[in-house]
């Protein structure tokens, strides 16, 4: 379901009530990944491991408290990418585009209303 070229991805995050953790699961090449994401209460970084193409990856996200940004570094085969995302107010899903050419990954999520899921187009 996930193509690198030009198509919308939909991607489920499940937020359980009682834990902070995040269960995303996405399709990468028709494999299906799944990553958590924990979330610390006395400080607001997550860290979040994920998987691709057989490698683990931990990224951090560290969230200032002035702003409603998150910016976040990740390495991808010993590159490091640098997205920024910016929440909305009282919103639930994250609309992230990410292009896919070569090795820079520059990702900009927005939180829209009312719902739980992430949309994600590759370029």
């Amino acid at each position: 379901m996930r193509r690198h070229r030009g198509d919308m991805h939909r991607s489920t995050i499940i937020v359980r009530e009682a834990s902070a953790h995040m269960y995303r699961q996405r399709r990468h090449r028709g494999d299906v990944q799944r990553s958590t994401m924990s979330v610390r209460e006395a400080s607001a970084h997550m860290y979040r491991q994920r998987r691709y193409r057989g490698e683990v990856h931990r990224s951090t996200i560290s969230v200032r408290e002035g702003s409603s940004h998150m910016y976040r570094q990740r390495r991808h085969t010993g590159d490091v990418h640098r997205s920024t995302i910016s929440v909305r107010e009282a919103s639930a899903p994250m609309y992230s585009q990410r292009r896919h050419r070569g090795d820079v990954y520059h990702s900009t999520i927005n939180v829209r209303e009312s719902s739980a899921h992430m949309y994600r187009g590759d370029t």
